[in-house]
């Protein structure tokens, strides 16, 4: 039952209709109760940050105190009270005292001059490293009976008596950690109560009898004290730290002075310990100072590394610190209440100096770089104008030289492309004059022999025809207007334009 996901996320409400049956001889008897199931929010999801990989750009300048970064988390559950965390482990490579954690807030706590040589040794870039935890605690433990309550009643016959909680018993922001059975009396634990958040739990609790007419109740107080216990780890940091550590390094010397910051709710600051797993520190050149009765305490080097010997191969550790509040609170019962572990990872990279880049503290030379930027925009006036000035001279400069071209070939003697004369031949044209225009008619004359004869039926006339042309004529009446000139037969006829409408076509009569 996920109370985080839909349904129950918004209807943690869950209804059920429970129906009991009885067959003796005759008709079933038959009752049906319906049971409401409430599904209560436990904390049970991580915090989320966003975003989780932020980059920020701070000048050189910005003063001690400046607010450089602010985290914020959330997770899924839905009660607020979950929802509440502890940013501690604020970690950073070669620059832990140069930023504090205040809250969820990142503060600059010392100065980002770029010509540091201080700063020169991390390349001016930071990175920064914060663990949110989720200080909430309640969870479900699996229904441990604390205690019950047992009504009696007098009266005869006996009834079903049936108990509830009228008051009482909310805590870390849940309206309920207990529950009652309605019909034993028992009361059972829905999460372990939380000491640092209340230490003392006042319930009402009635019981009402079962007269169907009318049911008589009583009410009684019970109280509940929340004895102190160590369940609650040791929280340290900063945690995921980047450590550089050069190979001939004084034995306990801290580690580029790395330190480390424990709390615990239910601890004392004297009860931690610290240690290193082993698995993480081989050869044990690592440890703590002090190891114990501190809630600080300091990375150092307690063994020589001995890579020229061939004891050492690893030049990368990653290691596992375990701190453990080690409940030496008085009063504390060991058995019951066993010590609370807490973890942190620190990882260490050692260097050999001799071929490694030394940090020197020579004042480092400043160097000048002119970069050019184009700052061409498109909305400068002067731009568009330069554009069209120089359209406006590129088109008079074409114009001139086309106006020069023209002066000059208009000089120039062009008789030579006019045709050559052929002496010997006669000009076809002389007159140079409008042309004249000239009629051509072609008239062919053909002698037609009439070799038969024959009578009109119809005029009774007598008129001659060709018997293979079929031409025919009247042989009594030849009338032939216009006198044609006498022409060779089939030669060709020139009449000009100025005669031809005088004349008329010939035609055989």
């Amino acid at each position: 039952m996920d109370r985080d996901s839909a349904p129950l996320r918004d209807r943690p409400t869950i209804t059920v209709t429970v129906t009991a049956s009885f067959s003796p001889p005759g008709p079933p008897l038959i009752n049906t109760i319906n049971i409401t199931v409430t599904v209560q929010d436990i904390n049970d999801n991580p915090p989320i940050c966003f975003a989780d990989n932020q980059r920020r750009e701070v000048p050189e300048t910005e003063a001690k105190g400046a607010l450089i970064a602010t985290i914020m988390c959330t997770d899924n559950d839905v009660l607020p009270s979950f929802k509440e965390f502890i940013f501690t482990g604020l970690s950073c490579l070669g620059c832990s005292q140069l930023f504090v954690l205040k809250t969820n807030q990142i503060i600059l706590n010392g100065s980002l001059d770029y010509e540091d040589p201080g700063n020169l040794y991390t390349g001016n870039g930071y990175s920064l490293l914060i663990t949110a935890v989720d200080k909430n605690d309640n969870n479900l433990k699996g229904g441990v009976v604390i205690g019950s309550v047992n009504a009696t009643d007098m009266d005869l016959p006996p009834t079903l008596l049936r108990y509830s909680i009228v008051s009482g018993g909310g805590a870390g922001g849940l309206r309920n950690i207990f529950h009652l059975d309605p019909i034993q009396g028992r009361i059972t634990l829905l999460t372990h109560p939380d000491y640092e958040d209340t230490q003392t739990h006042v319930l009402i609790i009635r019981v009402v009898d079962g007269d169907p007419i009318r049911p008589r109740s009583a009410t009684t107080t019970v109280v509940i004290n929340v004895t102190e216990a160590n369940d609650e780890p040791p929280v340290c940091g900063p945690n995921n730290t980047n450590l550089v550590v050069p190979v001939d390094l004084r034995l306990g010397t801290a580690v580029q002075g790395f330190t480390l910051s424990c709390t615990d709710r239910d601890s004392p600051p004297t009860s931690f310990i610290y240690s290193i797993s082993g698995a993480s520190n081989v050869n044990n050149h690592f440890g703590f100072s002090p190891s114990a009765g501190s809630n600080m305490s300091r990375l150092i080097l307690v063994a020589p590394f001995g890579f020229s010997s061939g004891l050492d191969t690893r030049w990368s550790y990653r290691l596992t610190a375990l701190i453990s509040d080690a409940n030496l609170r008085s009063g504390h019962d060991s058995a019951r209440a066993p010590p609370q572990t807490g973890t942190v990872i620190i990882n260490v990279r050692v260097v050999d100096p001799q071929v490694t880049t030394v940090i020197t503290t020579t004042t480092p030379r400043v160097t000048y770089i002119n970069v050019e930027k184009n700052t061409f925009n498109t909305g400068d006036w002067y731009v568009w104008f330069v554009i069209a000035l120089g359209s406006f001279l590129l088109l008079l400069m074409l114009a001139y030289l086309l106006y020069k071209s023209c002066m000059y070939f208009s000089t120039k003697d062009c008789h030579c492309c006019e045709p050559t004369r052929i002496d010997g031949k006669e000009e076809l044209i002389t007159d140079r004059g409008s042309p004249m225009q000239e009629v051509l008619m072609e008239v062919t004359k053909v002698n037609t022999v009439f070799d038969r004869e024959e009578v009109d039926p119809v005029t009774k006339r007598v008129y001659e025809y060709n018997s293979k042309s079929g031409a025919r004529r009247w042989k009594d009446a030849i009338i032939v207007c216009d006198s044609a000139p006498i022409q060779p037969e089939s030669s060709t006829l020139v009449i000009s334009d100025k005669t031809a409408n005088a004349q008329s076509s010939p035609r055989s009569g």
